[in-house]
């Protein structure tokens, strides 16, 4: 009886509901022989399939993870068995089907780090390898973390000569792959889109120090804002502001006799930090500019009022959630400084605001 040849490998099997299964042990067939005695063992070396079969292979697909060795026999016509190979080893392991769902950023800018993309899909492995595919092109991307197997973090340098339209790759072990088709485009940075913001909401305040005295707090308040983005990646988390407040103060005393109104004309910038899994920026911003105040001394008496033009500066925190791809909602809180002439008023403040990104 001629001797058999063993074809041994590592052996995957699928796991995803949208491949069939796959993935079995197999040796060179013999010619003449009716058939073939198998057996195999699991690594504490029960022998778990003791069989008789006329195929040269045996599938695997039921087997969990694992270890495991194998021996054949080969059988006569007269079913007698002939001389067994050795103990050969093998082992099964899943085969994670990848799926991919988004990209966070549509665009990525030549010569610059884009950095913070996030990838969205499933069953994404350590092992797992992601690429850029398009132009006659297949460009490894090196710089991933794998936060889960749902989602993935990674940042991109390209090159000035990578202008175009890519798609986007994941292969896994066993090179099973899922396409994101033309998922990123790379620009030259004069072509980088960039977006504006407009938003608006209710303002209150509370005055503090001297002024804490004689005013109120205030609910009687708002504001109306424009953010502006950057083309650079660089400052990719960095937006140009201008806001206008209105805020309306009355005195302490039961009986109101006096008010305080100013409107401030804002200009800066703020920092926005994306949590991406859930939508959500938390931000630091600053701006100063000018505020032109009206104080009335006694109400509904023109002769007791005065104005002033003076300077403030701002710094406030807050998040901003988004509902669907555009629009949200703006929970913050600040600290402002009205710079008057022989003073200044200190306040903190409350905002609830909305608005749409464009």
């Amino acid at each position: 009886m001629k001797k058999l040849f063993l074809s041994i490998v590592t052996v995957f099997f699928w796991i995803s509901v949208y491949s069939e299964p796959g993935g079995r042990i197999t040796w060179e067939p013999v010619r003449g022989a009716w058939g073939y005695a198998l057996e195999v063992k699991n690594s504490d070396g029960n022998v778990i399939v003791n069989t008789e079969i006329q195929d040269s292979f045996y599938p695997v697909t039921k087997f969990e993870p694992g270890d495991y060795s194998f021996r054949v026999s080969t059988i006569n016509m007269l079913k007698q068995k002939g001389d067994s190979t050795g103990w050969v080893k093998f082992t099964v392991e899943k085969l994670y089907v990848p799926q991919l769902a988004s990209v966070s950023k549509k665009q990525l800018v030549s010569s610059y780090r884009n950095r913070n993309i996030i990838i969205k899909g499933k069953n994404f492995r350590p092992e797992s390898t992601f690429l850029l595919r398009g132009n006659d092109k297949e460009i490894k991307l090196t710089d991933v973390d794998i936060v889960s197997e749902n989602e993935v973090k990674i940042s991109y340098k390209p090159s000035s000569t990578l202008q175009g339209k890519y798609d986007l790759v994941i292969i896994n072990r066993g090179d099973v792959e899922s396409v994101l088709k033309d998922a990123v485009e790379i620009v030259t940075p004069e072509a980088a889109e960039t977006f504006v913001i407009i938003g608006g909401g209710y303002l209150m305040n509370t005055p503090m120090g001297v002024f804490k005295e004689y005013l109120a707090p205030s609910y009687t308040g708002g504001k109306l804002y424009l953010q502006f983005s950057l083309k650079s990646p660089t400052f990719e988390n960095i937006l140009l502001e201008t806001e206008v407040n209105a805020v309306q103060y009355n005195n302490a005393a039961t009986k109101r006799k006096s008010s305080l109104q100013y409107v401030s004309l804002g200009l800066g910038a703020g920092y926005y930090y994306p949590f991406e899994s859930v939508d959500l920026e938390m931000f630091l911003k600053f701006n100063t500019g000018p505020a032109y105040s009206i104080l009335t001394l006694d109400e509904n008496i023109v002769d007791k009022k005065s104005s002033s033009l003076d300077l403030f500066a701002m710094a406030g925190v807050g998040f901003r959630l988004y509902i669907g791809d555009s629009f949200f909602i703006e929970p913050a809180c600040s600290w402002k400084t009205v710079f008057y002439s022989g003073g200044y008023l200190n306040e903190v403040g409350g905002s609830l605001s909305a608005g749409v990104k464009f």
